[in-house]
């Protein structure tokens, strides 16, 4: 009798969001979030358009694009670990606008040609993210159909990066680097305008009761250990796309092109995780993924033809892409309350935080080649991860997630 109460009240959130799904407005919200969501995955979407260009263009020490974008990624971070605290003390919308907020002031700051703004603008703009990545995540954990949630919450990431990969090299080339960071903070700009009619989103950390704890608590940290080395991977690649590009004689603007080009395909990776849904379940769709990765990295720095170049950085952008939706299903299984879900991104952009960084030092001492074997070897114990942790689920419980 008391498990069924438990049941029904972990069942509470999902009636509510189901509710709130069935009114009119509801396409306006998932619209709003899916926005806010694009504008928290900035720091990492846009990373590879202009990391490579600050040291160039203000004439600075090579290592400078790296450090900026480290420090952003591990900021976003760290404000979405600490999201769910805050969350259960403002208001879950609110909190998505001061969000959106700090991310507009932190890009505006990274538009000046100094240091001290410069970095200032790199921490702020990637607290604001992670603490509205972790608004938003929270939400759609408690939707009916989260799975496929995120799924649309990626497939407009994905042209939010077309328009990104599209217009930021010319914006670079025509007005300077300071344009770059200037069109990232009217984009924050624009999901703090669309979070102000979204009025009726609850927040499942004030739905619940004080005394709600999440269940198998254990088994989510496989899970953030995967997904931080899966992204640690894929952004330090991401960084060094340019680099991989100049050795086929490709210019920055050229490279742009491969990636919008690109990104336009890669609205099949979510589109894609939504129309199979959980038809294969979670971890396979998943493992398949990974493993695609990880060849798509060993061999991406060995290239030699631009048509191949353009299909292994398309894959590069996609899988992930594909991925998340069933990681995050998995993590919103773990917790009707939405907190693994709501502080996934922070582990994702911890790994992520390493990448720039990485990617500069290993080409700086080693040839490219070698970045992509240790690459794919990072998202290799990445699978190895997920595959002990599904293993333990079946052992250690009875009851395991049906995934």
């Amino acid at each position: 009798m008391n498990s069924k109460k438990g049941d029904s009240a972990a069942a509470l959130p999902a009636l509510q969001f189901e509710a709130l799904e069935k009114r009119p407005e509801s396409i306006s919200v998932l619209g709003a979030l899916a926005l806010a969501n694009a504008v928290g995955f900035m720091p990492s979407t846009a990373m590879p358009i202009w990391v490579a260009q600050v040291a160039p263009s203000l004439q600075w020490p090579s290592w400078t694009g790296g450090a900026l974008a480290s420090v952003q990624l591990a900021c976003l971070a760290i404000a979405n670990l600490a999201a769910p605290r805050a969350i259960r003390i403002v208001p879950c919308v609110r909190l998505g606008r001061l969000a959106a907020l700090s991310a507009a002031i932190g890009f505006v700051l990274m538009a000046f040609h100094s240091p001290v703004f410069m970095a200032l603008g790199a921490m702020l703009s990637g607290a604001g993210c992670g603490m509205l990545l972790a608004v938003v995540n929270s939400i759609v954990a408690g939707f009916p159909n989260a799975q496929r949630s995120f799924a649309l919450l990626q497939l407009v990431l994905v042209i939010a990066g077309v328009i990104v990969f599209f217009a930021l090299p010319r914006l670079k080339v025509l007005f300077g680097i300071s344009s770059v960071f200037a069109a990232l903070s009217i984009f924050a700009g624009l999901a703090l305008l669309a979070l102000r009619p979204v009025r009726s989103v609850p927040s499942i950390a004030r739905q619940l009761p004080q005394t709600h704890r999440p269940p198998f608590g254990a088994k989510a940290y496989p899970i953030f250990a995967a997904l931080a080395l899966t992204l640690a991977g894929q952004t330090a690649m991401m960084a060094s796309v340019v680099a991989v590009g100049a050795t086929l004689g490709l210019s920055l603007t050229s490279v742009g092109m491969v990636l919008s080009a690109g990104a336009v395909l890669c609205l099949l990776g979510p589109l894609g995780a939504h129309a199979l849904g959980e038809r294969f379940g979670l971890i396979r769709p998943l493992g398949l993924a990974m493993i695609n990765l990880a060849l798509t990295e060993a061999w991406l720095p060995h290239v030699s033809s631009t048509p191949m170049f353009f299909i292994l950085v398309t894959l590069l952008m996609g899988l992930p892409l594909f991925m998340l939706p069933y990681a995050l299903a998995w993590l919103a299984r773990l917790d009707a309350k939405g907190t693994w879900s709501a502080i996934a991104p922070g582990f994702m952009m911890a790994g992520a935080a390493l990448g720039p960084s990485l990617g500069t030092f290993v080409r700086s001492v080693a040839p490219l080649s070698v970045l992509g074997e240790w690459l794919a070897l990072s998202v290799g114990i990445a699978i190895a991860i997920i595959v002990l942790s599904r293993a333990a689920s079946f052992t250690s419980s009875s009851k395991p997630p049906l995934l």
